[in-house]
């Protein structure tokens, strides 16, 4: 059975606490092996992975041996009802923010009678998600509760169903739009989405999407706007406390040296 290396015990504990970037090579030069053949020892890492709790995302069958990956626990995807409320009670804290929707602007939309399709999508709602999953990104990580308003009451992500095709109105649906918005909007956008972590809670009042992102080791970086506009700005933002705080360019080598400690 593979078991890790003494000086490596550090790397899989920090992957169970919140997950962490790695590589295929870097896990296999971490853990010490009984089988000599490559093939062999990737089972046995397998097997390690598997008693540890730990999947890599993605898969080790999936890409090469120098892709980035996110090693982490297994999660279940489902959470309940009770779950929701609990978080709601508790409020926002570091690692946890409401957003009452994704696409909808909750307020132009209580304006119009009836709702006017399209006219409420905003890009405002879409950054500030944005800018959360960013800010937990480069900190420790967290968990965006989309579908709870500011004081943590259920209204559920049904009203952006409005806002999307007729194909892609449930909660796949509205899923594969976070996952288009994550990779259009991030630089390395596909990386960035190994690290977060959607599931739903279906309740009386609404569903509720939980959001779970990792920390990420490169710093992250988004698009103030769709990819192409000549308004749009890359811009870096990082959890502290309750606020997602935009990093200036003055203060960028600073960043990047303090999250290099």
């Amino acid at each position: 059975m593979a078991r890790p290396k003494l000086d490596q015990l550090g790397l899989f504990h920090a992957a169970m606490r919140g997950g962490i970037d790695c590589t295929v090579v870097g896990l296999l030069e971490a853990v010490v092996f009984e089988a000599e053949h490559e093939l062999d020892k990737r089972r046995e890492l397998n097997a390690f992975l598997e008693s540890w709790g730990l999947v890599l995302c993605p898969r080790m069958s999936e890409g090469t041996d120098h892709e980035p990956r996110v090693l982490r626990c297994e999660t279940i995807d489902d959470f309940t009802e009770e779950e929701v409320i609990a978080v709601g009670r508790e409020g926002e804290q570091p690692a946890v923010e409401f957003k009452e929707t994704l696409l909808l602007d909750v307020r132009a939309a209580a304006a119009r009678a009836p709702i006017q399709g399209l006219q409420n999508r905003s890009e405002a709602m879409i950054l500030a998600s944005l800018k959360t999953i960013c800010g937990f990104l480069n900190n420790l990580g967290g968990e965006l509760y989309v579908g709870l308003d500011a004081v943590g009451e259920i209204k559920g992500i049904e009203r952006d169903f409005e806002l999307l095709p007729d194909e892609r109105k449930s909660p796949d649906g509205w899923c594969l739009k976070l996952t288009e918005l994550i990779q259009a909007r991030f630089i390395d956008g596909v990386s960035v989405g190994h690290h977060v972590e959607p599931a739903f809670c279906k309740t009386e009042r609404g569903t509720v999407c939980r959001i779970r992102v990792t920390s990420r080791t490169a710093e992250s970086f988004l698009r103030d706007g769709p990819p192409g506009l000549a308004a749009t700005r890359v811009r870096c933002f990082v959890r502290r406390g309750t606020q997602t705080d935009e990093i200036g360019i003055e203060h960028m080598s600073e960043f990047v040296r303090a999250r290099a400690k």
